[in-house]
C-alpha cells in the first residue's frame, strides 16, 4: 500500500493557486499510485470547477520520497501516460539521493571508534540559535524566510494537541522553511509541517478502518520501543 500526496496547480475564474491532495493506493506499484493521484486531481477539478494548469504537479510518495514532477494533469495526457513516467522519475530521484563515494574510499569503510575527543554538535534550547548564527556567518543561510511567532507556534501546538520540545519551537522561530541545510533535505515551513501531520494522521484513521477488528498495531507498545524500531503506523506525538 502506497500513500501519495499531490500538489496541483490550478486556475479558478480570475484566481489560482496550489491545492494539496492525498490518498492511499491499495497497490504497492508507484505507477498505480500515480494513476490514482492523477485521477483524484481530475475529479477534484471537476468537483470544484477548477482548471488544472499545464505545469507539472508535484507528487510525494509515502511522505519521504520525492517530490517528483507529474506532468499532464491538465488533460493533455491520459491517466496511463501521466502514470507511465512516475516510476522512472522516482528512480531518478532515488539515484540523486545517493551520496557519491570517492574512488579511494570504500562505501563500507569501518568508522573509527569514538575516543571521546571528537567534536560533537548537540543542540539544546538556546544553543541552536548560536549554531544557526554560526551558519549564517558562513553565508549558508541566504534568503531565509522569516520564522514563526510564539502565537503561530502556540496555535500549531493546539492543532496537534501535543506540547512541542523547546528545540523544535526554536527551530521554527529561526526559519520559515524552504532551505537545505543538508543537501537534498529541505526544511519544512510550519504550515507544511502541519499539512504533513494532518495527512499522516488521516492516513492512520483510514488504515484503522481497514484493519480487521482487534488486529490494529498496539501504539502504546510502538511508543515504548527503542528509537529506530520499525513502526507500522504514524505516531502523531513524534
Amino acid at each position: 500500500m502506497i500513500a501519495w500526496d499531490l500538489t496541483v496547480f490550478y486556475r479558478r475564474g480570475d484566481t489560482g493557486g496550489g491545492q494539496g491532495l492525498h490518498g492511499l493506493s491499495n497497490s504497492d506499484s508507484v505507477v498505480q499510485a500515480a494513476r490514482d493521484a492523477a485521477r483524484a486531481a481530475r475529479e477534484w477539478a471537476d468537483r470544484t470547477g477548477s482548471t488544472i494548469k499545464a505545469v507539472p504537479g508535484r507528487l510525494l510518495i509515502n511522505g519521504v520520497q520525492g517530490p517528483i514532477d507529474l506532468p499532464g494533469l491538465d488533460g493533455s495526457s491520459s491517466l496511463d501516460e501521466v502514470a507511465a513516467g512516475a516510476e522512472d522519475a522516482l528512480h531518478q530521484w532515488q539515484v540523486q539521493q545517493r551520496p557519491a563515494v570517492p574512488e579511494y574510499e570504500s562505501a563500507s569503510a569501518i568508522e573509527p571508534e569514538d575516543d571521546g575527543t571528537a567534536p560533537r554538535s548537540v543542540s539544546r534550547g538556546g544553543e541552536l540559535t548560536v549554531l544557526w548564527q554560526d551558519l549564517a556567518a558562513t553565508a549558508a543561510l541566504e534568503d531565509v524566510a522569516a520564522g514563526a511567532t510564539d502565537d503561530d507556534l502556540d496555535a500549531a501546538e493546539n492543532h496537534t494537541g501535543y506540547q512541542w520540545p523547546d528545540e523544535v519551537r526554536e527551530l521554527f522561530q529561526l526559519q520559515g522553511g524552504g532551505i537545505e541545510i543538508v543537501p537534498m533535505f529541505r526544511l519544512l515551513s510550519l504550515d507544511e509541517t502541519l499539512t504533513t501531520w494532518d495527512m499522516w494522521t488521516q492516513i492512520n484513521d483510514d488504515l484503522r478502518e481497514r484493519w480487521p477488528g482487534g488486529s490494529a498495531p498496539d501504539e502504546a507498545a510502538i511508543r515504548s520501543a527503542p528509537a529506530g524500531s520499525p513502526a507500522e503506523v504514524f505516531i502523531p506525538d513524534l
